[in-house]
């Protein structure tokens, strides 16, 4: 299954598995992650409805057939009616990190946030109109549960993109834009400069812990100062204020400070400091948003060479090929080889806009990375999905799971993407299926246009 043709048939075949997944209620669908995934997480997009939703929107672009945006639809309207009366963020200040993934809170991937990106991407086709009621109701639960804090807000002392401030706040600026309620633009500037009072200075620059009680030090995207500085930058495009582009340059000193002669930022410098992710949450994948967002508000060309030494430093790890311990038995968005994927597709339009020589090995490696995904999942008359360890540190605990982070709508959702870019040959049509992937709102579209 290596031509571009095959990548978008294994897409449908991941929609063939998931029907087979698909439970049914009286108020809509929904698609529990796997086995032993308790109720309260089948809403978010990491693991829930939300994500899956999202794979059947890109398919629906993609084919324009009416059948999958209407399981869109219905995935969308089991989220409004199963979303809480008030979000729980007490709860989260007595929890440990195994209750994290609930939805009864405002984070991007872990919570509500993300079903409220999701309520306004649907929103925005012609006859779904009403589906802006529901991002509007995330969007007042989200600011109902703000806390004053220090100069600004806050929802809990976690700071992070996946659960924390910097997610929660970044969820608010996306809303902001699609609806008529002032006051989420306000929060997610007051939750900046919450952040901008919680920098740590370190290494010549500033990094941010991923909540007060964690002393794990994770410099990249998911928990530490590659999210949070991409959170911030992107308050400075909106704003114009100076301090969040001084806090976010500072958090880029203190990543080039502690990253390798290629340019890999380790998991964790006090843990973990020779062990090097490849994926999106601890690794150059999720970091190279960061760069990034920083040459498209700055135009400084320096940033350009931080990410794609980044790309050199992945290619040069022997992957898909060889085994590296940054990237295990592990095909999804967040750790695994479709992030990756997905990161040197992104890489590929960036390219192209800028006539690089190098702009086909990019899509080549992405190539291959989509033929030993493909190679690794299981396909029978049920469809195409994958087993795979969700933690490296637990290798023997093997699940098969639908949703987009770690799951097949996922993998899937990658595969339409590099299945539209394969097809298209001038930089317009490069540049529009760019343009047209549904993203959530930490995910830059990679355009070869800065300040």
């Amino acid at each position: 299954m290596s031509t571009n043709t095959s990548a978008f048939d294994a897409a449908l075949k991941v929609h063939r598995w998931l029907e087979t997944q698909k439970r049914i209620h009286t108020t809509g669908i929904n698609w529990p992650a796997h086995g032993t995934l308790p109720p309260e997480e089948q809403l978010n997009v990491y693991y829930g409805g939300a994500g899956v939703a999202l794979f059947y929107l890109g398919l629906y672009q993609q084919t324009k057939v009416d059948a999958y945006l209407a399981l869109a639809r219905q995935a969308a309207d089991y989220l409004v009616a199963n979303l809480p009366a008030k979000l729980d963020t007490q709860r989260r200040h007595e929890s440990s990190y195994s209750n994290l993934r609930v939805d009864d809170q405002p984070g991007l991937y872990f919570g509500i946030g993300g079903v409220g990106v999701l309520l306004s991407q649907l929103q925005a086709i012609p006859g779904h109109a009403r589906y802006g009621e529901g991002a509007r109701r995330v969007a007042k639960l989200i600011v109902d549960a703000a806390q004053e804090s220090g100069a600004g807000v806050a929802w809990s002392d976690v700071r992070d993109i996946t659960t924390g401030s910097a997610g929660i706040g970044i969820t608010l600026l996306a809303l902001s834009r699609c609806m008529d309620f002032p006051v989420t633009r306000e929060l997610a500037i007051a939750s900046g400069r919450r952040l901008l009072e919680l920098a740590i200075p370190d290494g010549g620059g500033l990094r941010w812990e991923w909540e007060e009680r964690e002393r794990l030090v994770h410099p990249n995207f998911a928990h530490g100062a590659a999210g949070t500085g991409y959170f911030l930058l992107t308050l400075y495009q909106e704003t114009g204020d100076k301090a969040f582009l001084d806090a976010a340059l500072a958090g880029a000193a203190y990543l080039h400070s502690v990253a390798r002669h290629d340019g890999l930022i380790c998991h964790s410098l006090n843990c973990t400091p020779d062990l090097f992710y490849l994926g999106w949450c601890h690794g150059p994948v999720g970091t190279g948003r960061f760069y990034y967002r920083l040459w498209q508000t700055q135009g400084d060309a320096v940033w350009l060479e931080r990410l794609f030494q980044l790309a050199e430093a992945v290619v040069g790890t022997g992957i898909p090929d060889a085994a590296t311990d940054g990237l295990w038995n592990n095909v999804g968005i967040c750790c695994g080889s479709a992030g990756v994927a997905e990161f040197f597709l992104d890489l590929y339009v960036l390219a192209r806009g800028l006539c690089r020589s190098d702009a086909p090995s990019y899509l080549a490696f992405a190539q291959r990375l989509v033929d030993n995904i493909l190679e690794r999942g299981i396909d029978d008359d049920d469809g195409l999905r994958w087993t795979q360890a969700e933690h490296r540190t637990l290798p023997e605990l093997l699940t098969t799971q639908t949703g987009y982070m770690q799951g097949a709508a996922g993998v899937g959702s990658v595969l339409i993407y590099f299945d539209a870019l394969n097809r298209a040959s001038t930089i317009d049509e490069i540049d529009a299926c760019a343009m047209q992937r549904l993203r959530l709102p930490d995910s830059p579209v990679f355009r070869a246009v800065s300040h």
